[in-house]
């Protein structure tokens, strides 16, 4: 019931704003990006810091790049950690460009599980905003083949519908008719009353499991779970640099986790969309454990 009355009452809100929303289309501040576009950065070098007792790399970009396309900061004002050990990402505005932030983990990933908790309302984030939690294998282009596992949160620009998805990629590719693998991908709506959750996913050879969970542990109430199996065929991406067709994913020593807060290219011009909203944007992410399988 509680669950219940709870998405009843985001349903409510999610309407309104999509009333609102849908006289204004227009983002309040667009953001100022093209390929000629020299992203803002105030950091010399690589700049590392550390979350869940572990190394991570702030992804710096000089031109807009992937995902997105977006400008990547380096900047403290984008990633940090505070003074409890949890991990601060935000999308800010800097010189009428909006910047966004991935930090990826400095030793290597594999079979096991993935557990974050994070301590934001992401089900009630800007709709064209993204947060990643993911796995990215540096060695991808030479072996021919993604290791992408995927939980993100996001309506992909849409006023309102999913904002949860798990996925194993690719997702999309030449083998299907709709170019589309429905089969490697589901998802489901997050209120966004929900302050904290825990989130997660087990990777095994024969199999990937996600599961969310409302609270600070992963005994609170479950929002949503999935199984990806061996079963399902393996399938091609688009990107003929890693057309080797995948089912689930191999991890291999170049194979990292990445957290990423980005902005979804919703309008189809090449580059993010500002937040609709026009409002910066922060998320915190207060726990990550790995345990190895």
């Amino acid at each position: 019931m509680k669950r219940i009355c709870r998405l009843l009452a985001s349903l409510l809100i999610l309407s309104i704003a999509g009333c609102e929303d849908d006289s204004n289309d227009a983002p309040v501040i667009p953001n100022l990006i093209d390929a000629a576009t020299v992203c803002p950065s105030t950091v010399q070098g690589p700049r590392m810091i550390t979350f869940a007792g572990r190394t991570w790399e702030v992804r710096q970009a000089a031109s807009p790049a992937a995902a997105g396309e977006n400008c990547w900061t380096g900047d403290a004002r984008n990633a940090w950690v505070d003074s409890q050990g949890r991990l601060h990402l935000r999308i800010t505005r800097r010189s009428d460009v909006w910047t966004c932030t991935e930090i990826y983990s400095s030793d290597s990933y594999g079979y096991g599980t993935y557990t974050f908790r994070v301590a934001s309302p992401v089900g009630a984030m800007d709709r064209n905003v993204v947060l990643g939690l993911f796995t990215w294998d540096n060695d991808a282009p030479r072996s021919g083949r993604l290791h992408e596992i995927d939980i993100e949160f996001t309506p992909w620009s849409r006023v309102f519908g999913e904002n949860l998805h798990y996925s194993v990629q690719p997702v999309m590719g030449p083998d299907t008719d709709n170019g589309q693998y429905d089969e490697r991908t589901d998802g489901v709506f997050l209120p966004g009353n929900i302050d904290m959750s825990v989130h997660r996913f087990t990777w095994m050879p024969s199999y990937v499991d996600f599961a969310s969970m409302e609270g600070p542990t992963e005994a609170g109430e479950l929002i949503h779970s999935w199984r990806f199996t061996a079963d399902n065929p393996a399938r091609r991406s688009n990107d003929t640099t890693l057309a080797t067709p995948v089912l689930i994913p191999t991890p291999s020593r170049g194979t990292s986790l990445r957290i990423n807060l980005w902005l979804n290219d919703g309008d189809s011009d090449g580059f993010g969309d500002a937040p609709a909203d026009g409002r910066e944007v922060e998320v915190v992410i207060d726990q990550f454990t790995y345990t190895p399988a």
